[in-house]
């Protein structure tokens, strides 16, 4: 619905970010964090990542987990940008900074991953995933939950938290 205000036309209801981001599909959700991720993560678009990791991470977090590997394993990492200013080491620090905002057992299993890839990397970021479902609620769900996933250095981590 349209409110005519002199010569401008203005929407009379403005969906709010969550309402935006509760009415995409998942193959929206797919092609949005596909092309966030080809850009670099730019801060302009931080909070609806954000929200989406939160509240759809069992589909957003391997999308993010793969391209951590894919730059990873890339013998050019640029490559893997549209943008080709993009530092690659920065971009991974962030991406597998932001699946650990999720706190929950979607980001212990793909954070498990990376652990196989780069324990002193990437295991850093058990502890702040376990602050984070503590935030939620109880995060002894996550640690055993992360426990069962049978990782030795991911164990090693969560002991440590414990």
């Amino acid at each position: 619905m349209l409110a005519t205000t002199g010569y401008t036309q203005q929407p009379t209801h403005v969906q709010s970010l969550p309402d935006r981001v509760s009415h995409m599909g998942d193959s929206d959700i797919e092609a949005y964090v596909n092309t966030r991720l080809d850009r670099g993560l730019g801060v302009e678009e931080h909070d609806r990542m954000g929200l989406l990791i939160m509240t759809r991470g069992s589909l957003v977090l391997p999308i993010i987990e793969k391209r951590i590997e894919q730059i990873l394993k890339s013998s050019n990492p640029r490559d893997c940008f549209i943008d080709k200013n993009v530092n690659p080491d920065s971009f991974i620090a962030l991406a597998a900074s932001s699946i650990s905002w999720a706190g929950d057992l979607s980001a212990m299993r793909e954070l498990s991953k990376l652990v196989v890839i780069d324990e002193k990397r990437f295991g850093t970021l058990v502890g702040p995933t376990l602050y984070t479902a503590a935030n939620k609620g109880n995060p002894f769900v996550v640690a055993y939950g992360g426990l069962s996933i049978g990782n030795p250095g991911l164990d090693r981590r969560i002991l440590e938290w414990i």
